[in-house]
């Protein structure tokens, strides 16, 4: 049986209600990753996607309101995403050329378009 090849990343927080039985349901092909509740989860994400390239897909299950996302002990809104900018401007570099629509959760469409 050949090897298979990671092709998509779930990161997942801790603090989404029976996460567990969630991810039983990912299809073959994405690595798992659950965030660390107490240590801030855009630096957790931007230190395992710095081991990858080549991906189809980048996916985040979290909880949020509206304008905010939680990520491990961080959360991210208009008031601090700037200052997230160097951790994840280069998360929609690790997808590969050839998935040019490879989805990744910009962060900027859930904060009214505000890029980054």
């Amino acid at each position: 049986m050949p090897l298979q090849t990671i092709q998509n990343l779930l990161f997942v927080d801790p603090f989404v209600a029976d996460y567990r039985s969630l991810i039983q349901q990912v299809p073959a092909g994405t690595q798992v990753f659950i965030l660390d509740g107490a240590s801030d989860g855009v630096k957790q994400i931007a230190s395992i996607l710095a081991k990858y390239k080549d991906l189809a897909s980048i996916q985040i299950l979290s909880h949020g309101s509206a304008g905010a996302v939680r990520l491990g002990a961080s959360t991210l809104n208009l008031g601090n995403l700037q200052a997230y900018q160097d951790q994840s401007a280069d998360w929609g570099d690790r997808c590969a050329r050839s998935f040019r629509s490879c989805r990744y959760g910009k962060l900027s469409s859930h904060f009214g378009g505000y890029g980054f």
